[in-house]
């Protein structure tokens, strides 16, 4: 990885939170809905020299929490994302606990649910980070037993795990490609076992808790390698780290290994000395073989217009240049 300018933060002081001045997407849909965009230590920029940074979204517990806490251990800066304030300052406060050095530590909320919040967390980075090296899309939710929607009116497992990721990854890649940086989804072996219903994406018609989670890792495992091919100076991959004992876990059902086993693939495939081969699958270090829907290039295509719809991203991106 090449040098990024890093910065120190205490993980006990937390000040007022920074407004956006980018509307965010769905506004149409959800107008009057309050804006709580990302929030970290300090104000100013982070300034230590040669120091990679990743940003680790639903890092404050599982498998994001312990990449997060190699990562900081081997002296990255790392960026702990979590949907509310209060688990994001335990989790800094644990990982200073455990030898992380606090001077390589930024935290930052967005609560995935509400895109508005996703574009707050881009510009809390663009802010803070004159660099991005590595961006891990982590963060995911069980589906609800009963349909529900988000802020911004889309089913709400599609939402915080799949579409918040492909409109986070979409706002950082100036980042991303300054520094050849990766874009690492996490993914499930679930995703082999559904399709995308093209007619009723949003699962308004024939909802299924198991189905609706399945769905939105096959999104996120499709993004993973259409990403790849649209922009040839990031790698972008995607992995299955196994099933894994992490919050997730008890609404599956089944026995998982620990989330450190499950992390021990995330943090080798976020280290540049690790070659990848970008687009690819991977089952822990190990190239796999995903749904056949991930090859097919216009169902690539089709997936990549359908969430620039849904996320509003043709309008977050005129506002910014506005």
């Amino acid at each position: 990885m090449e040098s990024v300018d890093a910065v120190g933060v205490a993980p006990a002081v937390f000040p007022a939170i920074v407004s956006s001045s980018v509307p965010p997407p769905g506004a149409d849909r959800a107008a009057s809905r309050p804006h709580r965009p990302a929030v970290h230590h300090r104000k100013e920029e982070m300034s230590h020299t040669d120091t990679p940074v990743v940003l680790i979204t639903g890092a404050t517990s599982g498998i994001g929490f312990e990449t997060a806490l190699r990562l900081s251990q081997l002296g990255t800066a790392v960026i702990i994302h979590g949907p509310h304030e209060l688990p994001v300052r335990q989790a800094l406060t644990r990982l200073q606990h455990r030898g992380a050095d606090v001077r390589y530590l930024d935290g930052a909320v967005a609560d995935f649910a509400r895109l508005g919040e996703v574009v707050a967390l881009a510009e809390h980075v663009h802010a803070r980070h004159r660099r991005l090296d590595v961006l891990v899309n982590n963060a995911a939710m069980a589906a609800p037993a009963a349909r529900c929607r988000s802020t911004d009116g889309n089913e709400l497992t599609l939402q915080v795990n799949y579409l918040a990721h492909y409109l986070l990854s979409r706002l950082l890649r100036e980042r991303l490609r300054a520094a050849d940086g990766r874009v690492i989804s996490v993914s499930s072996a679930t995703h082999r076992a559904t399709d995308l219903d093209w007619t009723d994406p949003q699962r308004q018609l024939a909802y299924r808790p198991q189905v609706a989670y399945a769905q939105s890792k096959l999104a996120l495992t499709m993004f993973s390698r259409a990403l790849a091919q649209r922009e040839p100076q990031l790698t972008a991959i995607s992995v299955d780290p196994g099933s894994t004992d992490t919050a997730l876990l008890p609404s599956y059902g089944g026995i998982g290994q620990p989330a450190t086993a499950g992390a021990d693939a995330v943090l080798q495939l976020c280290s540049a000395r690790i070659r990848v081969r970008t687009g690819a699958f991977y089952t822990g270090l190990q190239i796999g073989v995903p749904n056949p829907l991930v090859h097919d290039d216009k169902a690539l295509d089709r997936l990549w217009r359908l969430s620039t719809a849904l996320v509003g991203l043709d309008r977050a991106i005129a506002a910014r240049a506005a």
